[in-house]
């Protein structure tokens, strides 16, 4: 009897192994054939760059993701936006650019390849703000204005990656139990400030957003050579900040952790008539989420004014 037991377990937990792995492969598959067919990849003079456009009504923006990311950005209203993967994510080989200079002139080639004629603003975001700040400097005649959230300006000491995002099943896994832990651990997860856990927690449109920002990230392969590129390129950067004479908006928050506010002290500082908004007491994501408003208003009358 005892024998059967034992085998009838062995049975159950190996049939429960192969379903979890078998769920887990089709999510997989079906996550890269969605990002495949939600965007494009170009042959530029630079290399070949993945994009996606979006809106028909507003400024041309060129987003900037920061790290790790890809051209799934959430989108800004009321803009045309072309929003990109760059060198080393997604679709965007790492050769196409290495350093925030050779991804400012990818862009820029971007552009070309796209017939973009016109001037385009630029939200740079997080590590994209290297990039961001060299393609305002090296092509003014194509930036409208630059727009800078939360954004690099010095070098940060590389950073160890998080052996969970190391490993795509164990994400896998890890997302799929915090989504059902409820949303108090979804917020705990991903915000540090309890007033932001707060408002995810009572917000079930935040709270999905905030599950599809985890998911936008899996898997973590598709992003780890920009990724462990950049923990190299940006460890050690001198950028030309005082040759920016585009119009330029700063949004930083008082307790970012992952890129410190004095980033954008100093960037300011050394951008000639740049705007500096201070987000108080947000940390690096709530710009994008619990204080989405705040940053979305200041680039409407910023953008409206340039």
């Amino acid at each position: 009897m005892m024998k059967k037991l034992v085998v009838a377990c062995v049975a159950l937990c190996a049939l429960a192994t192969f379903i979890i792995l078998f769920q887990y492969s089709v999510a997989k598959s079906e996550m890269r054939a969605r990002r495949a067919s939600d965007s494009q990849v170009i042959e530029t003079s630079a290399g070949p760059i993945e994009y996606a456009r979006s809106g028909t009504e507003g400024p041309l923006v060129l987003i900037v993701h920061g790290a790790p990311g890809g051209f799934r950005s959430q989108p800004l209203p009321n803009s045309r936006t072309i929003s990109l993967s760059r060198p080393g994510y997604l679709r965007t080989p790492i050769a196409t650019g290495r350093s925030p200079r050779e991804q400012a002139d990818a862009y820029a080639a971007l552009l070309d390849a796209l017939e973009i004629d016109e001037k385009v603003f630029v939200y740079a975001v997080s590590a994209g703000g290297p990039s961001g700040y060299e393609f305002a400097a090296r092509h003014p005649e194509r930036t409208r204005g630059l727009v800078a959230v939360v954004a690099q300006s010095q070098s940060i000491p590389p950073e160890d990656i998080v052996s969970i995002l190391e490993n795509d099943f164990g994400a896998w896994l890890s997302i799929n139990l915090l989504s059902l832990s409820g949303p108090e651990a979804v917020a705990e997860a991903l915000f540090p400030n309890p007033q932001d856990q707060r408002v995810i927690s009572e917000s079930e449109p935040l709270q999905q957003e905030a599950i599809d920002f985890l998911w936008s990230l899996w898997p973590y392969s598709l992003f780890r050579t920009g990724y462990e590129n950049d923990m190299g390129a940006l460890a050690d950067i001198a950028l030309p900040l005082d040759d920016i004479h585009v119009p330029t908006l700063i949004i930083h928050g008082t307790r970012d952790t992952s890129v410190p506010y004095e980033h954008a002290v100093y960037a300011s500082k050394q951008i000639a008539n740049a705007t500096f908004i201070t987000i108080e007491g947000a940390d690096h994501l709530a710009p994008f989420f619990t204080r989405r408003e705040e940053k979305n208003a200041a680039m409407r009358t910023f953008m409206e004014a340039n």
